[in-house]
């Protein structure tokens, strides 16, 4: 049930939230970002959240949000594309087919075949040469659309259809050669141009592009950066709070002509070397932690981080503020497996998931009932199965893939893993505490010393296979009482978070 609004925030003020994109399948930032525009929302606070990359299927991912209740229905969510597509015929399907019959009367009539049995793609042709091919999924649906002209062998143009089967882009490459892209061309699903997206520096990786803006005034914008400062300066309106969760989308929001306060959420370490408090400052930092806006604060998940920029850059003292994301309340339903470790995560280099599991290894040789389960997906899949393989572990660590019940998962488990090079917060620790589940964590800048305690979790003494086996053996031998582990994550209660966010914006 939602609540009503602290006495201390304002009912009239728009919270507005900007990122680079809301993926169907995510992580700790889109979570957390989710989490806490539904704690605004539970106070009575009108909430949007706005979007910078190109998706012509967002409105499936909306809708799985609502379904999943990741977000209520009456949270805004729009994206700066479908923000100026301004579409005037949201139930359209199958519009490739009147673009067709316009460009190609009779191309449905046209000798047409494959080239490979089992290929997804069907040419067209005319005059003894290729017209178009169309490709289409393996559950037949058209995915893009080739053009050719009959002086060069590859095409010369893709035209690409969304998940309606509508064309939402057009992309023209340089003749006979795919690999230049010339430029976008998007359509809304009245096949109307409204943003052309120029590709004009090869040099760059990727190209640098020109924006052309398709209103009754067309607007020119010579990057991505001007394009997006040109959108929110369209979108806000004075006195609206921001809150910007993506380094992307700094420059564009301080150059927001706009007089709003301006939040930027740190998700993740500043640091060059993230292992190293003493390296100097990310590249993607190094202008939101130099900015002069008066305007600006910048938010940190953890005390440790927001100490390390302060003796980095001394001007930024005064607007530097600490909100940890809250955890949320869960039922426990779920009887605990005693001889079931976990680790949720994504599956990428920098969560050090080939050292979780060879301390398992060494584990194993002591405690051989014991099994871990790892949730999660990305580019390490392969590289840890193999290496599950070549440690012969394969009945003892399971790769479980992506879980929406993470929740079910900590209180099956005895305990939980965290082997990260770097975190912003590591919200998989707070998750773990809440549901009586103890951590064993590397220490990490930063985050889990923060939310851990001596009843809740164990820090390695080193980060390194052999210390996560140590600490696993003492959790073995001790093991933590799991109604303390729970007991300490009220410090990050909602209530507690919320009264922080309402000092800093209202």
């Amino acid at each position: 049930m939602k609540q009503e609004m602290s006495s201390d925030a304002d009912q009239t003020s728009r919270v507005m939230i900007v990122t680079s994109t809301l993926p169907l399948i995510h992580g700790g930032r889109t979570k957390s970002l989710l989490s806490r525009a539904r704690m605004f929302r539970d106070h009575g606070v009108n909430v949007s959240i706005y979007t910078t990359n190109y998706n012509p299927n967002y409105q499936e991912v909306y809708d799985s949000f609502i379904r999943r209740g990741l977000v209520y229905p009456e949270t805004k969510l729009n994206n700066i594309y479908d923000y100026y597509r301004n579409d005037k015929c949201e139930k359209t399907e199958n519009n490739y087919q009147d673009y067709l019959n316009q460009q190609f009367p009779g191309w449905e009539q046209l000798p047409h075949f494959k080239k490979y049995e089992h290929s997804g793609v069907t040419y067209y042709y005319k005059a003894g040469s290729p017209l178009l091919h169309i490709s289409r999924t393996v559950d037949g649906k058209i995915k893009n659309i080739d053009l050719y002209s009959p002086y060069f062998y590859s095409s010369y143009c893709r035209i690409y259809l969304d998940s309606q089967q509508n064309i939402h882009k057009i992309r023209y490459f340089e003749s006979g050669n795919q690999a230049i892209v010339l430029r976008d061309v998007f359509l809304n699903n009245s096949l109307e141009e409204y943003l052309i997206k120029e590709f004009i520096d090869f040099a760059q990786k990727p190209a640098e592009s020109r924006f052309i803006l398709l209103q009754s005034e067309p607007r020119v914008f010579n990057t991505e950066k001007t394009f997006f400062a040109n959108w929110f300066n369209d979108l806000f309106c004075d006195g609206d709070i921001v809150i910007n969760d993506a380094r992307l989308l700094d420059a564009p929001l301080l150059d927001t002509q706009k007089k709003m306060k301006k939040i930027f959420q740190l998700h993740s370490s500043h640091l060059a070397n993230p292992a190293d408090p003493a390296s100097g400052i990310k590249g993607s930092y190094k202008l939101i932690l130099a900015t002069k806006d008066p305007s600006s604060r910048i938010i940190t998940l953890s005390e440790k981080q927001k100490i390390n920029i302060q003796e980095k850059v001394p001007a930024m003292v005064d607007r530097l503020s600490v909100i940890p994301h809250f955890k949320q309340e869960y039922k426990l339903e779920f009887t605990v497996n005693p001889h079931k470790i976990c680790m949720i995560s994504r599956l990428s280099i920098e969560k050090n998931l080939d050292e979780c599991i060879r301390g398992m290894s060494l584990f194993h040789q002591l405690y051989p009932e014991y099994s871990l389960d790892i949730y999660g997906e990305g580019e390490q899949w392969a590289h840890l199965n193999e290496l599950i393989q070549e440690l012969h572990l394969e009945q003892v660590v399971h790769l479980r893939g992506y879980t929406e019940k993470p929740w079910e998962i900590y209180q099956k488990c005895a305990f939980s893993l965290i082997t990260s090079n770097y975190e912003g917060f590591a919200l998989s620790v707070l998750e773990s505490i809440s549901n009586g589940c103890p951590v064993i964590s590397y220490q990490i800048n930063w985050g889990p010393d923060e939310i851990l305690d001596e009843d809740s979790g164990r820090i390695t003494q080193q980060n390194t296979p052999e210390a996560l086996c140590e600490a696993m053996v003492e959790e073995v031998r001790k093991p933590l009482d799991r109604t303390k582990t729970r007991e300490r994550s009220k410090i990050f209660s909602k209530e507690v978070i919320w009264d922080k966010w309402c000092k800093l914006i209202f």
